[in-house]
């Protein structure tokens, strides 16, 4: 039971709870922490009784051997808590019915955040990998299969799988989703059906040969920097309209239009885009493409790509900031004291959306191999 409006949740651990790396799929420790969904009650002023609050329920952290039952967060009666344990435990059951996948040369890492309360497995499988040649980096470009599963229990991420390939160079976070490649994302209800999406995951697997195939296409197909700088600026780095007033309307649509034909009878062509592009934002992508660039790849899709997994990857780390061509000042992409699990997952959700954008697969599909 938990009374509303008294402060008794403490966390015993800032961010990240635990982490490890091994290669046993069985060993799930690191999540083996026990939740439950249950009852919320309030207190009556009047009657001095406590009441149950009708159509909602709390999520619950219980330790049984900690004498610790903590309240997480508020949910509707429709919620559905999908215990970490249980879900990876239905994640292996599907690898394990794949006969096509190797599970003799694997390395997992495992990650608990704000209090256990969201976890994190990746799986790499090392015996799965392809090599593009020397795209220009002075060795052999490869990566491997692996599969990311992610889940919270206080409703703050969605259930989310990525499958897709892993690059060894710089560790760059080659994982997204899409029409071509496999991602979930699902909200925690009664209608969730972990055993069947799990089992998605592992028949998506499958996928990996094709992915090396536009890896190499993304190697042929040519960019312009003027093509990179629209596609920064349509995509990740527009700011929109409504956000840009900071006030909430009943009608975002009809609001974004009014304040974009506003915004454009009162500015100059110049003077509107420092309003609607984030240029912080464009400078660190440009710095990270500057880097790929410095690898020798050349100009193109994949080159751009790469900038974007830099990005996504290095998030609050020196690879983070630039250094502004303007006035030689040390900018920090990632604002200080952000939750970094956080940040780099809402980056990977951006690449996704870049590499799905019109822009991007119109670049894509101008190549006639």
């Amino acid at each position: 039971m938990v009374i509303l409006g008294e402060k008794i949740m403490s966390m015993r651990h800032e961010f990240l709870s635990d982490e490890k790396v091994h290669n046993d799929l069985n060993d799930l420790s690191t999540f083996d922490v026990n939740f439950e969904q249950n009852s919320i009650f309030t207190k009556n002023k009047y009657t001095n009784e406590f009441e149950e609050v009708k159509d909602r329920q709390g999520i619950f952290l219980d330790i049984a051997e900690e004498n610790t039952y903590q309240f997480v967060a508020p949910v509707t009666s429709k919620y559905k808590l999908i215990k970490h344990v249980d879900l990876f435990g239905k994640l292996n059951k599907a690898i394990l019915e794949n006969d096509e996948l190797s599970k003799d040369n694997i390395e997992i890492t495992d990650k608990a955040y704000d209090d256990y309360t969201k976890a994190h497995r990746s799986i790499l499988f090392k015996d799965h990998s392809q090599n593009l040649g020397d795209t220009g980096i002075g060795q052999d470009d490869t990566s491997c299969l692996r599969i990311d599963l992610l889940n919270s229990t206080n409703t703050t991420w969605k259930l989310q799988a990525f499958v897709g390939q892993y690059r060894d160079f710089c560790q760059n976070t080659m994982v997204f989703g899409g029409e071509r490649y496999f991602h979930i994302a699902k909200k925690h209800t009664s209608g969730f059906n972990v055993a069947e999406e799990t089992a998605k995951i592992g028949r998506a697997t499958g996928d990996f040969a094709e992915h090396g195939e536009v890896f190499r296409k993304m190697l042929k197909t040519p960019v312009t920097e003027e093509w990179v700088i629209k596609l920064f600026k349509q995509t990740v780095c527009k700011k929109d309209a409504v956000e840009l007033a900071k006030v909430n309307y009943q009608n975002n649509k009809e609001t974004a239009n009014a304040l974009n034909t506003a915004l454009e009878n009162e500015f100059t062509a110049e003077e509107l885009e420092k309003k609607t592009v984030n240029f912080k934002l464009l400078g660190a992508l440009l710095a990270r493409l500057e880097d790929e660039l410095e690898n020798g790849m050349g100009m193109n899709l994949y080159t751009v790509y790469n900038a974007l997994t830099n990005w996504s990857s290095h998030v609050g780390t020196k690879q983070d900031s630039y250094e502004s061509k303007e006035t030689g000042a040390i900018i920090h992409n990632t604002n200080k004291g952000s939750k970094l699990h956080n940040v780099q997952l809402d980056r990977q959700r951006k690449v996704i959306e870049i590499v799905n954008s019109n822009i991007w697969q119109n670049q894509f599909e101008r190549l006639v191999a």
